[in-house]
């Protein structure tokens, strides 16, 4: 299980995407309070890290570009568009 965390691309601003989904599933007993504590744990690192402006924010990730090289992937035949 995860909880989701925007992080603006400047590492100026984050939110929790979908945490009402999050806190329903502990709720109904689908996320156990030990798992959800380890989720929000982690989460809270990854923000801290943002804030800061660690690894992997410190890394050049905005203006990241694909080699030109790349051919596009394409989908096996049997999956529906």
């Amino acid at each position: 299980m995860t909880a989701d965390v925007l992080i603006e691309p400047d590492c100026s601003a984050w939110r929790w995407k979908d945490e009402d989904e999050f806190d329903a599933m502990i709720q109904w007993g689908l996320i156990e309070d030990r798992e959800a504590e380890a989720v929000r744990f982690e989460a809270a690192a990854v923000i801290r890290r943002a804030e800061n402006i660690e690894p992997p924010f410190c890394e050049p990730w905005g203006s990241w570009q694909p080699d030109p090289a790349w051919q596009l992937p394409s989908l096996p035949p049997d999956v529906r568009s």
